[in-house]
Formats: structure tokens, C-alpha cells, sequence
């Protein structure tokens, strides 16, 4: 009984590990699948699309999860939850400026889409990202200078 306790308990471990590094189903009408956990580290746009590619999300699929689901504020981030009752947690890691300078970790975080913007200002680039700020219980798909250090969150279909 023992043994049959033990091997329950590491199957069910197993089990939570393997959903930790796997992407999550949340009912979208896309089919899009978000990844439970954010890649390590903050990148540009441009490092970002070289890494990841079209495993970043595009604008509309950031828009798509703003409007489908349920956003609640949660210490140091926000939890968004499917219109299957199935969650994934956004942390909101901070942003590294164009200066390399980590700021507002906890309260604010932006995420890189794979969408770049039209928008060209003093020769500078703009990309889509979507921006979390807890303090003001916001969250926004915006534009932002392509050298700005974002989270990035994966996707699959």
C-alpha cells in the first residue's frame, strides 16, 4: 500500500511538472494555446522575433485574450481566465528600458507580439505589446519603441 501511495505521489508530481511547462487551453475562439510560463529574461522586438518567431503572439491574439477573458489583479501580476474556466497567471515582471535599467517590477510588465507597428518616429521602429499595470488594474495592446526590453509569453495552435 506504501508503494502504491509513493508511485501515485510521483506520477501526480510528474504530472503538475508536466503542466508547468506545458501551454494551456483556455476556450479562445482561436484555438490559441498560452504557455503557463514566461521565457526567462526580457529582449527586444527584435531579439524576440530571432528566438521565438511566430511562437510569439500576434496583436489580435493579445486582443483576443483581453476581450474572452476574465482578468483579475493577484499579487505582483494578473490571472486571466478562459471562457473554459482554465487560467494562466501574467506576471508582471517589470521592463527593462532602452538603457538596459529594470523598472516598475511588480507593478507593470509588457509582453512582445509578433506583430510589428506601421509607426516610425525619428527613425526608430515601433512593435505591439501588450501592457499589464496592476497598480491601475490595466491592460492594453499598445505601441512601443522596438528597443525596450519585454517579457515574452509563447503560444501554439
Amino acid at each position: 500500500m506504501k508503494k502504491l501511495t509513493l508511485l501515485c505521489m510521483i506520477c501526480l508530481a510528474a504530472l503538475s511538472m508536466q503542466a508547468q511547462k506545458g501551454f494551456t487551453d483556455l476556450g479562445l475562439p482561436s484555438g490559441t494555446k498560452w504557455k503557463n510560463y514566461n521565457e526567462p529574461g526580457f529582449y527586444t522586438y527584435d531579439e524576440a522575433i530571432s528566438k521565438f518567431g511566430k511562437s510569439l503572439p500576434t496583436k489580435m491574439q493579445f486582443e483576443e485574450l483581453i476581450i474572452n477573458c476574465r482578468w483579475r489583479t493577484t499579487k505582483g501580476g494578473f490571472i486571466v481566465t478562459g471562457p473554459n474556466g482554465q487560467s494562466i497567471t501574467l506576471p508582471a515582471e517589470g521592463c527593462l528600458t532602452s538603457d538596459g535599467e529594470l523598472q516598475s517590477a511588480g507593478n507593470h510588465g509588457g509582453y512582445w507580439s509578433y506583430t510589428i507597428s506601421g509607426l516610425v518616429l525619428l527613425n526608430e521602429r515601433f512593435a505591439w505589446h501588450l501592457n499589464i499595470d496592476v497598480h491601475w488594474e490595466s491592460v492594453e495592446v499598445d505601441e512601443l519603441i522596438v528597443i525596450a526590453g519585454r517579457s515574452v509569453r509563447l503560444i501554439k495552435k
